[in-house]
Order: structure tokens, then C-alpha cells, then sequence
């Protein structure tokens, strides 16, 4: 019997998988790029010196501008750099795609919070908006009415968990996955804008 699963708000025909379709085999590789993103940019925002990491960042979030509108309704697989690309961002995303979210979330942390915080925040974000996309479109059975789905959110709790570790005592490193994938799955607006954001300032809070 074939089954639909979704871990976006329900109807976005993008983030709607039939397992074993190619559209659902595309989003895993999307979601390894993007915890690799995070976990990388977390690093060099510890190792970098200060305030480079927020440069750097003005910097990609005015090409990834550019580059979302220049491919916006481009389908993905229309060219090899649009098949890079969708690597990356979805075919059907807005111009103000949700790497762009995240980028903006990320700088106000940079900007606002400690450098550790900025890191701890997107290294966290990075494994949580992931490992929950992925756990959910694998395993998700029970799903709230954006889509989203309780398997996935409690995967990615467990995920993210050890990461914070590194930051934060073992209790207050569980108390901000816990908040973090809970405002993921519950949150009506784009959760890459606010979920890094609010993990910077928790850790801040926390440490």
C-alpha cells in the first residue's frame, strides 16, 4: 500500500514525500547538506575571531538573496547549477527562502548574543531542523495539523541533546532541546526564523 508522509505544513506539494518517490529520496540529502551547513558554520563561529563570523554572514545572506530570486520557479533539475542548487533550497521556495530565515536569525544572535551562544544556537538548529525532517518523513505516524510529526520532533530532541552538552550542563543542555524542537513543531511562522534565535538566547540565559 503506498503512503503519503509529510513533515511540512500539510499541502506543500515540496515537502510531501510517497515513500520511495524520487521527491521524498531528494529531501534526505537536502537535510545531510543542511546539518552539515550548521555544524560547520557553529564551528568557524568559534574559531573565527570576533565579529568576522557576522561579515561573513551579512555577506552570504545578500548572495543567497540574489541567487533565491535569480532561481526562483526554476525547477531544481533544469541545469546542473540548478541541480546543485536543489541541493539546498527546494524548487518552489519563495525568494526569501528558509536559509535565508535562518541566516537572519542567526545574525540578530551574533550580533546579540555571545559568540559561544551564536555557535551552541546554529550547530543546535542545524542538527534539530534536520534529524526531525528526516525522522519524520521515515517514521512519522502521528502529526499535528501543520504536518509536522511527533516522532520527529522526539528524535530530533534526542539529537540534539549531546551537541548542547558541549555548551551547557547535562540538565540545561536538555532543557533548551527540549524548548528548541518543541517551538519547532508547535510555532505557526517559519520556524528558521525564530527557532535560532530563541536556542541563542536560551544558552545565553543558561550557561
Amino acid at each position: 500500500m503506498t503512503r503519503t508522509v509529510t513533515d511540512a505544513p500539510a499541502g506543500d506539494p515540496d515537502t510531501t514525500c510517497i515513500t520511495g518517490a524520487r521527491r521524498c529520496r531528494d529531501e534526505y540529502p537536502r537535510q545531510l547538506a543542511h546539518l552539515a551547513l550548521g555544524v560547520g558554520a557553529g564551528v568557524l563561529i568559534l574559531v573565527l575571531p570576533p565579529g568576522l563570523p557576522a561579515v561573513i554572514l551579512v555577506g552570504a545572506l545578500l548572495v543567497g538573496f540574489l541567487v533565491s530570486d535569480a532561481l526562483v520557479g526554476v525547477p531544481s533539475d533544469a541545469s546542473r547549477s540548478g541541480r546543485f542548487v536543489g541541493t539546498f533550497i527546494r524548487a518552489r521556495e519563495t525568494p526569501v527562502g528558509g536559509a535565508n530565515y535562518t541566516g537572519l536569525s542567526l545574525l540578530a544572535a551574533l550580533l546579540l548574543f555571545p559568540a559561544s551562544s551564536a555557535a551552541a544556537a546554529t550547530i543546535a538548529f542545524g542538527v534539530l531542523d534536520s534529524v526531525s525532517t528526516i525522522a519524520g518523513l521515515r517514521y512519522g505516524r502521528h502529526r499535528l495539523p501543520n504536518g509536522k510529526s511527533i516522532e520527529g520532533t522526539l528524535a530530533a530532541f534526542a539529537f540534539t541533546t549531546p551537541f548542547l552538552l558541549l555548551f551547557l550542563t547535562p540538565v540545561a543542555a536538555v532543557g533548551v532541546a527540549f524548548v528548541g524542537a518543541l517551538a519547532e513543531l508547535v510555532l505557526p511562522v517559519n520556524d528558521n526564523l525564530i527557532v535560532p534565535f530563541l536556542l541563542a538566547l536560551l544558552v545565553t540565559a543558561l550557561v
